[in-house]
């Protein structure tokens, strides 16, 4: 009887892949942003930098630049810098593949495997709900509330 049971355990794995406590073969990865150190260069750190850049540009081609040349030209370069950084960024955005989904994350694992998790309704709901949030808040009731001719009301 316990020759059985060893057979069937050595033909069940020898059906896996690799044995339990083993770690699992590395899967080749994606792409991934490049890394300087420990500091990650993320398509967010990226346009951000970039944002504050043009900003720093517009601030050097205030009222006080026309009187110097050099600094106008300075403001010119940083800006066109920055919007190279920028369209560098979307390029990271859209090649990472988070471009239209809004993060870049892993997605929802349950167990080791992956869940779709049920849509939330897009922008149209979203609207909605906006809407009628404002709607609310103007009027003499509160978002739960029913109206003053709804089931059940009564008014003195």
């Amino acid at each position: 009887m316990p020759k059985r049971y060893e057979d069937e355990i050595r033909d069940i794995l020898k059906g896996m892949g690799n044995f339990p406590g083993e770690t699992p073969p590395r899967q080749r990865r994606g792409w991934s942003p490049p890394s300087l150190g420990g500091f990650r260069l993320d398509p967010q750190r990226v346009m951000g930098g970039a944002l504050i850049l043009m900003l720093f540009a517009w601030i050097l081609r205030g009222p006080w630049a026309f009187s110097f040349p050099s600094l106008v030209a300075a403001a010119g370069y940083i800006s066109l810098f920055s919007i190279a950084l920028f369209v560098v960024a979307l390029v990271m955005l859209v090649r990472g593949g988070s471009f239209g989904r809004g993060q870049a994350y892993a997605p929802n694992r349950w167990r080791g495997q992956v869940i779709e998790m049920p849509g939330r309704g897009g922008l149209l709901r979203s609207l909605r709900l906006w809407w009628r949030g404002v709607k609310a808040r103007f009027s003499r009731r509160g978002p739960g509330r029913p109206g003053p001719r709804g089931r059940d009301s009564f008014q003195w």
